[in-house]
């Protein structure tokens, strides 16, 4: 019988700046990567009273914070822990999830939840290295943190191989993902100080 993978989960909070008080209560393995997913799905439209909520408040310059309430290990566990926080902040009238949560009600959303970062399944996060500077950080959150900027850009600048804060970055071990710029055209020469004659007829260069 395979045994069954222990994921290390946070069951965490989003608390609104306003009221302090918390209007969600979410799993993940990476609750800061849920809370960018939760601002992108709002922004898309998604018609739920907490991306509703979160739109107004993304719309006053606000941004909602996360609070850690339990973590541990394994599915059943974090079944239990997210089921009991939804129960002790619903009390409260503020708090704005669909579901009673937990892995019962819907056992697919629950397990995405918790493979939010290719750690959760069991894999070593890659290690980031930055050409530029030559220094290799031992994960994208590393990277990010010593760079002072957002996960997802550095995400993104690994995935479509742009410059990051001014810095070639690729993981370790690997070439860089090669940019538009780095094809050669497939327009020919260029045409840049030339004119055009007309019916046609190749381009002259200016000042001949």
């Amino acid at each position: 019988m395979k045994e069954q993978r222990q994921y290390r989960w946070i069951c965490y909070g989003i608390l609104c700046p306003n009221s302090q008080a918390i209007k969600y209560v979410g799993i993940s393995c990476d609750p800061k990567g849920r809370l960018i997913a939760h601002r992108r799905a709002a922004r898309r439209g998604e018609r739920t009273a907490f991306y509703d909520w979160l739109r107004d408040i993304i719309a006053t310059g606000k941004s909602p914070k996360l609070v850690e309430l339990q973590s541990g290990t394994g599915m059943e566990s974090a079944s239990d822990a997210e089921r009991h926080w939804i129960e002790v902040h619903a009390g409260s009238g503020q708090l704005l999830n669909r579901n009673p949560g937990g892995v019962d009600w819907n056992p697919e959303a629950f397990r995405k939840s918790l493979h939010y970062q290719s750690r959760a399944n069991g894999a070593e996060p890659k290690r980031v290295r930055c050409l530029t500077t030559n220094v290799v950080y031992d994960s994208i959150r590393e990277c990010a943190r010593a760079l002072n900027i957002d996960d997802s850009r550095v995400h993104q600048s690994l995935k479509k191989g742009y410059r990051c804060c001014g810095r070639q970055l690729t993981f370790e071990g690997m070439d860089p993902v090669k940019t538009p710029r780095d094809y050669k055209s497939r327009r020919g020469p260029t045409t840049l100080g030339m004119r055009r004659e007309p019916g046609g007829l190749p381009p002259v260069r200016l000042g001949t």
